[in-house]
């Protein structure tokens, strides 16, 4: 079971990039063949390197299908300066051979080596090829391919491709006399390392032109770039924008404030001004106000003989001299009064005059007083409520009133005081006289309205 699964997992690390590599292959040869001609040629034309296989008998121009190699032209040794097609490729600007060597011509060996040594392959190979070829690095020219690699033992799977120089030189030769540069060097005829091997040093090839393709690839790197430095630029240009409209409005707002901050400190002014005589005098208590008090919390033992009130920067002080049965306690009247703070004695306590009471100078502070609340100059006072008094009805105009006695029954002027009245008529009432401002009656009786209609105040 586990021989299964390690030979498993040495076939994965191959067959995956071959698989890939296939797909790869044939997703580029799809995507050429929708693109127009003359498109594909301006954009890889002139970058298009040139596959060719030389030998003693001259050049053979060939195109890879499948890994393989398909000839399409053959040039004589002797006309490899003067044929017409490689005069066509150099005006076309396609001076740029890839070599195609055979099989017996490269020497190929699978060697395994340490996995340490993979990230610098080709130069470890480069002091180890004189012990597994007859070559050393300047003799020949070498590749080397990765081919699996083994975790447990920690070891790589190389294949080592080797040509010697005396034998691709001469091949070389043959191509720069016909004008073209030599791109690559590489094998023909192996699928597995064919299209991967490259003999030729990367020193030993020709600076790559400034083709089609390169210069499209730079022109969308450019606007790439030019687009990401649009989207980073942009919003920093609209917040500049929009920073600017802010300061506009905020310079109009300040000078705006500037003027109501005049406006306010010139009324704060004015009303401390306006205020500073009411100030004083709500902001301290009125001195009848204090012996007021001084008289409400006072023992009735207490005889004050001297009282001094005076201000100390900004608090007020009252002196108290005189004589009490116990001084203590007049100062805890004090301490419980709301109007004082911080009662102490200022000399010893000592016996007064009778013996019996004791002599006491006593100083305290006045609470400071809240101020009342301000109110606007413009605000109109509550109206007062006012209560409705009830009317009272006058007697009639032609109504002479009588004044009723106990006893005596009231008698309204035309009317008999033995007069019974009938059962339609409403019973006789007291009259009520008016008051003398509403008892004359008007001259016109017509154009006045009537007394019972008034409200008596």
């Amino acid at each position: 079971m586990n021989d299964s699964i390690t030979a498993i997992n040495s076939i994965i690390p191959t067959a995956i990039p071959s698989r890939l590599n296939t797909f790869w292959q044939w997703w580029i040869d799809e995507l050429r063949a929708l693109v127009p001609s003359r498109l594909m040629s301006w954009v890889v034309g002139d970058v298009a390197v040139t596959d060719m296989m030389v030998d003693a008998t001259g050049i053979t121009l060939v195109r890879i299908e499948s890994g393989k190699p398909i000839a399409f032209a053959k040039i004589p040794d002797t006309e490899v300066t003067t044929h017409a097609l490689l005069r066509e490729l150099r005006a076309k600007g396609h001076d740029q051979a890839r070599v195609l060597l055979g099989a017996d011509q490269v020497l190929q060996k699978t060697i395994s080596l340490p996995a340490a040594i993979e990230e610098n392959l080709r130069e470890v190979m480069g002091f180890e090829l004189d012990r597994h070829t007859p070559f050393v690095a300047s003799q020949a020219y070498y590749d080397v391919k990765l081919q699996k690699r083994d975790p447990q033992r920690e070891t790589i799977e190389v294949l080592l491709a080797v040509a010697p120089r005396a034998v691709v030189d001469p091949l070389l030769t043959t191509v720069r006399q016909a004008g073209l540069s030599v791109d690559g060097i590489s094998v023909a005829g192996i699928d597995s390392a064919g299209p991967d091997i490259e003999l030729l040093p990367a020193h030993d090839k020709p600076a790559r032109k400034w083709g089609n393709l390169l210069r499209l690839n730079l022109a969308l790197l450019a606007v790439a770039l030019l687009l990401g430095l649009v989207a980073l630029l942009l919003p920093i240009w609209q917040k500049r924008e929009e920073v600017i409209a802010l300061n506009l409005l905020v310079g109009k707002v300040s000078a705006e404030f500037e003027v109501s901050q005049r406006v306010h400190d010139e009324y704060t002014k004015l009303a401390t001004e306006y205020n500073y005589i009411t100030g004083k005098k709500q902001g301290m208590h009125a001195s009848l106000a204090i012996l007021e008090e001084l008289t409400r919390i006072s023992p009735d033992t207490t005889a004050v003989q001297s009282l001094d009130l005076k201000s100390t920067g900004k608090t007020r002080e009252v002196t108290l001299i005189g004589e009490a049965q116990t001084a203590s306690k007049v100062i805890e009247a004090l301490e419980q009064s709301p109007l004082f703070q911080n009662a102490s004695q200022r000399s010893v306590t000592r016996r007064g005059s009778s013996g019996a009471n004791e002599w006491f100078h006593i100083a305290t502070e006045l609470r400071p007083k809240s101020l009342p609340a301000a109110t606007l100059l413009d605000e109109k006072p509550p109206e007062p409520v006012v209560v409705p008094r009830p009317a009272i009805e006058a007697p009639p105009v032609n109504a002479t009133p009588a004044v009723t006695e106990p006893g005596v029954k009231a008698t309204v002027a035309g009317t008999p005081a033995n007069a019974v009245p009938a059962k339609s008529e409403a019973p006789a009432a007291t009259v009520v006289p008016a008051p003398a401002s509403q008892t004359a009656a008007p001259a016109d009786p017509v154009a006045t309205p009537p007394v019972a209609n008034r409200k008596l105040p």
